[in-house]
């Protein structure tokens, strides 16, 4: 198989080099203006720290987003000569939502909210994925409604958050165990409100990620079962861009991303105090913290899996009676990889 880095081809797309005419227009305005000449007498030519305005980005508060944390906490951005305004927000598909809302210029969010969002519009990218686990979404059940393995799931009302990993996750699981998803009863249910669905006897089990799975699982106390989870889907959690701030604003990407490596690197030397700073934010106990971390991947990279993961949601997606829109022909055109290529191009992986 012919392997090749991703932004070789991109060489070739439009959509992805060349600067709007909208762009175009307002740097020829400046350029006659002289408000972007440089080494003129008597003026020092203007840095991107003066010239680049905050960075807002909707950060989902999920311990993918340890990265952040940490950058933030140990003045990483600042030290990179960025100024960035952290956003929570909860789950990841409401981040991506804000920044198509035009309220962040980024966000943070797993695959599958991508997914289900390439299937309406187009306006985003994905510029590196952050953190990666295949042990974050789990299936708890109430042992009351007489649940204790995969296959008594069947006839059961099962609590989801709707284009979620949950979603993706449930079905694949299903389907894993030789359950049909049509004879289980999937109630969609917000994401804050997971835990305190089983909780209240509203659903017999729920698919959820953190912190929801602690949260119901100290909830229901002894009733509480979490299955086993086979470990069939790696969640992948991504930085994204608006494709309004693509282009223009790739000299902040990359301070982000080298600030995001260093924060990669803290939590990979300093594990006792990335786990303790994400137990801080994130409101969890020790012990979820000591069962989720070993688990998780912080990395900053670009490769094939994320792409076979959107392929095979899309065509699990396409198929159910909610789906909305059209699915994409091609998902490397929602990656722009040119930040991540100049900060560490042996990072992308991804194929022609």
């Amino acid at each position: 198989m012919n392997r090749s880095p991703l932004f070789y081809r991109l060489a070739r797309c439009r959509r992805c080099f060349l600067p709007t005419a909208r762009h175009a227009l307002l740097a020829s305005a400046l350029l006659a203006t002289g408000l972007l000449a440089t080494g003129l007498p008597g003026m020092a030519a203007p840095t991107a720290e003066k010239a680049a305005p905050p960075l807002t980005i909707a950060v989902a508060t999920l311990p993918y987003s340890l990265g952040f944390f940490v950058a933030d906490a140990k003045n990483y951005f600042a030290q990179e000569g960025l100024k960035v305004n952290l956003v929570d927000c909860f789950p990841g598909r409401k981040c991506l939502g804000m920044m198509l809302e035009g309220k962040a210029q980024m966000a943070t969010v797993a695959d599958a909210p991508i997914m289900v969002t390439s299937f309406q519009r187009n306006d985003f990218s994905v510029v590196a994925t952050v953190a990666k686990s295949p042990n974050d979404v789990q299936i708890v059940v109430r042992k009351s409604a007489g649940i204790g393995k995969p296959a008594q799931l069947a006839g059961k009302r099962v609590g989801v958050a709707k284009g979620t990993s949950s979603d993706y996750y449930l079905n694949a699981y299903l389907l894993y165990n030789g359950i049909d998803p049509a004879t289980v009863s999937q109630v969609n249910v917000d994401a804050n409100n997971l835990a305190t669905a089983i909780a209240r006897h509203e659903v017999d089990a729920i698919s959820a990620f953190e912190p929801s799975v602690s949260q119901a699982k100290t909830l229901l106390a002894g009733d509480a079962v979490q299955l086993h989870n086979p470990k069939i889907y790696t969640v992948t959690f991504n930085l994204v861009a608006a494709s309004n701030f693509i282009g223009v604003g790739d000299d902040q990407i990359m301070r982000l991303l080298r600030a995001l490596n260093r924060a990669r690197e803290f939590i990979e030397t300093e594990p006792a105090a990335a786990k303790k700073l994400m137990q801080e934010r994130l409101h969890l106990d020790p012990a979820t913290v000591a069962t989720l971390f070993p688990s998780m991947e912080f990395q900053l990279g670009l490769d094939q899996t994320f792409i076979k993961t959107l392929e095979s949601e899309a065509r699990w997606y396409a198929r159910q009676p909610d789906a909305v829109g059209k699915k994409p022909a091609n998902y490397l055109n929602f990656i722009y990889p040119i930040p991540l290529s100049k900060i560490n191009p042996s990072a992308i992986t991804l194929l022609k």
